[in-house]
């Protein structure tokens, strides 16, 4: 995904590996989402198309869990 909209790219040009390696493992660990003021829900735009259901979310979570 980040291939596709050149964050790689554009971090490799002005970093190096190192630094996109670290950008993608603080990736790896922001919320999917939150709720905002006990009003909003704040959904993380990068999820996976294969998710097709808020259901498919409990399988995923399941897998970090153990």
């Amino acid at each position: 995904m980040t291939s596709f909209f050149n964050f790689k790219t554009e971090c490799l040009y002005k970093y190096d590996q190192e630094v996109y390696d670290m950008f993608m493992d603080s990736f790896d660990l922001f919320p999917l989402c939150a709720v905002v003021n006990e009003k909003f829900i704040a959904l993380h735009g990068g999820l996976s198309p294969l998710l097709l259901s808020v259901f498919s979310l409990e399988d995923f979570m399941l897998i970090f869990q153990s």
